[in-house]
């Protein structure tokens, strides 16, 4: 039996039952909330501000951290191996 007639008999994944639901998400309209996504913790408008605030400023801090080392590490390397 050759690859080619392996090929054509076998079914690897059935896709026959699964429906198109296209590429875009549908959009909401106005400024409802969707159904099963209440703000469970609470939190206020200003609140929720300053905790995405407090993520940003610990994603920059990292990033300036790492930044720093990998300076580091660069200007040691380049006076060592100079």
């Amino acid at each position: 039996m050759k690859d080619d007639e392996l090929d054509e008999e076998t079914t690897i994944a059935d896709m026959s039952g699964l429906e198109d639901r296209g590429f875009h998400l549908p959009r909401r309209r106005g400024n409802t909330v969707p159904e099963g996504s209440e703000n469970r913790e609470g939190l206020t408008r200003e609140q929720r501000l300053w905790v995405i605030l407090g993520a940003l400023r610990a994603a920059i801090l990292l990033a300036a951290v790492y930044g720093v080392v990998y300076f580091i590490v660069i200007f040691l390397m380049t006076r060592v191996w100079h």
